[in-house]
């Protein structure tokens, strides 16, 4: 792997939860299955854009279901943990998106970005 860009570490329904995205366009999900022993518990690949482009930020949804990461190039990716899939990528920005959350209710995600906006998006 290369440079680690955003960390976030949640307990979910699947258990405690390190999620990690890097240069490499990778997103590492690793799982806590004894006390103080983490396993790859899956790792995204976003390497389907042909663009250039760096994996930014990252976010677990407050309930563990889905994870959010964001890229250099205005894209937003959004999997699901438990199916271990890709279910969005699409250009949210013109420029680099510098951060992601959800809302306390898991129905809305933030992003905001060097293109000078912030975007909020119903999720359901």
């Amino acid at each position: 792997t290369t440079a680690v860009t955003s960390v976030d570490w949640k307990i979910t329904e699947i258990g405690s939860l390190l999620c990690s995205c890097t240069d490499d366009r990778t997103i590492r999900v690793w799982r806590e299955t004894n006390e103080n022993e983490w396993h790859n518990y899956h790792t995204f690949h976003t390497q389907h854009l042909n663009e250039w482009y760096t994996v930014t930020y990252l976010a677990i949804q407050e309930g563990g279901r889905y994870l959010v990461s964001s890229t250099q190039n205005g894209f937003l990716f959004v999997f699901d943990l438990k199916q271990k899939q890709e279910i969005v990528c699409q250009r949210m920005h013109q420029g680099s998106v510098e951060g992601v959350i959800w809302n306390k209710y898991c129905n809305l995600l933030a992003s905001c970005s060097s293109d000078c906006c912030v975007n909020v998006y119903k999720f359901s």
